[in-house]
């Protein structure tokens, strides 16, 4: 089975990714829905519940993490006939790239962000708050540096959802058709 990363900041896209490839038939997972799978946890570890108020000072000794033994174990139990789609992102996922066939990375400029997080239709309640949205857009300069160092695919998150979804299957279409060549 292959399994695909398809990350970003908050905002970029990626719940409703997971959605589009699955309504093409694909196995596609929003990480964040899978209780166990990903938490906050404070400066020692401990997992914690984000409040409804968030502050710049919350952020600085707080991170959301993925729980890789439980990543591990539901890439191992994926039944699946195609390739398994994650759609996620975590401030440890760098420990999870080696798990991964490949990693999309969702580009997206800070005023679509902005406006998305915002989007009275966005699932998430995460990026309501000020200090959420700045944290967002202070994750972009981060991200763009971690997905450069894991050569990750770039995808312009700009573009409508559908375009995202085609430029994904299509490059991994090609890839597969150049490893048969």
């Amino acid at each position: 089975m292959s399994a695909y990363l398809i990350t970003g900041v908050s905002g970029s896209g990626k719940t409703t990714i997971a959605a589009a490839l699955s309504k093409l038939g694909s196995t596609a997972i929003d990480m964040s829905s899978i209780k166990g799978l990903s938490s906050w946890i404070d400066s020692s570890g401990v997992s914690c519940k984000r409040p409804p108020h968030t502050t710049t000072e919350w952020f600085e000794v707080h991170r959301w993490v993925w729980n890789l033994e439980a990543l591990e174990k539901l890439l191992k139990e994926g039944e699946t006939s195609g390739p398994l789609f994650l759609c996620g992102n975590a401030n440890n996922m760098a420990d999870a790239y080696h798990l991964f066939d490949r990693i999309y990375y969702l580009k997206i400029e800070e005023p679509i962000i902005l406006q998305r997080l915002q989007s009275s239709s966005r699932l998430s309640d995460f990026g309501r708050s000020d200090a959420e949205r700045r944290q967002v857009i202070e994750w972009i300069e981060t991200l763009d540096t971690r997905m450069a160092h894991a050569s990750a695919i770039t995808i312009d998150g700009n573009q409508p959802i559908n375009n995202v979804v085609d430029s994904i299957l299509r490059s991994i279409k090609a890839s597969d058709h150049d490893h048969h060549s």
